[in-house]
């Protein structure tokens, strides 16, 4: 009698298994599945989006540098005919359709230098050296303008990195010695005489320390160049004198 009654105490509380085939159960399945379908379909939706976006955006790109590409044609044409300013606007338009390329700043770097507006020229020229490290022209440009700016020693640094990257650039030869010239000739030596001095000593600090260099000091401080015009017979040697006793 108590094993029919803990069978029947252990039928009434035992949990009923899922009858699959129930209605309810198979509302349930199928709003799951559907759910997981549209949840599939808008994530696919979502992807087709990003990646048309993304197509459409390098196609946009695209357009833009090839854009850029014609109006550097046009700048480098209005450049040959002389119209700098003109040149300047082409290349600010292809900078703004690629301002990656590092060519465009060089060549609005040489506008503003023929337009002797060096320190335009010189930002275009570093902004180029910062895209493109390896660029010798962006160096040469950056050269060009500190020459402008009377900043010789510096050009010279640029000039001399120039050769670096480029041994044969004889424009950056030339340059880098009218650097070196131009320093010397700050410090008071003459043009021929700085000429000279850097064909035997290569650089302006060893022409500086050389004693060559500090003869033809010491001769110009003891012996300097005058000239005297607009001399009449009226004028006597004591006026002369008299002018120039101080």
């Amino acid at each position: 009698m108590l094993s029919a009654c803990f069978v029947c105490h252990s039928a009434v509380f035992q949990e009923p298994e899922w009858d699959v085939s129930s209605a309810f159960v198979a509302n349930a399945a199928s709003h799951i599945k559907l759910k997981g379908l549209k949840n599939r379909a808008t994530q696919i939706s979502r992807e087709n989006e990003e990646n048309e976006a993304r197509s459409s955006q390098t196609e946009s790109t695209e357009e833009m540098k090839r854009r850029g590409e014609s109006l550097t044609v046009q700048g480098i044409q209005m450049f040959e005919q002389g119209q700098y300013i003109q040149a300047v606007d082409m290349f600010t338009e292809a900078i703004y359709c690629n301002p990656k390329d590092h060519r465009f700043y060089g060549n609005r770097s040489y506008c503003y230098w023929c337009l002797e507006q060096y320190s335009s020229a010189l930002a275009d020229a570093q902004r180029s050296i910062q895209l493109a490290p390896d660029w010798p022209k962006g160096y040469f440009r950056k050269g060009c303008a500190l020459m402008g700016l009377k900043q010789f020693s510096e050009a010279e640094a640029a000039m001399e990195r120039v050769l670096k990257l480029d041994q044969l650039c004889k424009e950056a030869s030339s340059k880098l010695l009218s650097c070196r010239v131009l320093q010397l000739t700050e410090l008071g030596f003459e043009e021929e005489q700085s000429e000279a001095l850097l064909e035997k000593f290569t650089t302006v600090q060893a022409v500086v320390t050389s004693p060559e260099a500090q003869t033809l000091k010491d001769q110009s401080g003891s012996c300097r160049s005058l000239w005297v015009g607009n001399i009449t017979l009226e004028v006597t040697e004591k006026d002369v004198l008299d002018v120039f006793k101080m």
